[in-house]
């Protein structure tokens, strides 16, 4: 028997703040957002990097959901 159509998942894409990069001070911006894989399969590793150094930081952030 034939599933039912199921409508595509829509996810906006969200603004994420530039930090501060920790090797010369300059903005880092978002490059990567990965699934962080943990025990728990709940969060995020956030690549950033610097527009001027070129250093790139991770940073992780758990999903409180």
């Amino acid at each position: 028997m034939p599933q039912p159509h199921q409508p595509n998942q829509i996810i906006l894409p969200t603004y994420i703040t530039p930090i501060d990069c920790p090797k010369c001070g300059a903005h880092a911006h978002l490059m990567r957002p990965s699934p962080a894989l943990t025990g728990d399969g709940k969060g995020e590793i956030r690549t950033f990097e610097c527009m001027k150094c070129g250093e790139h930081t991770k940073t992780f952030i758990k999903d409180e959901n």
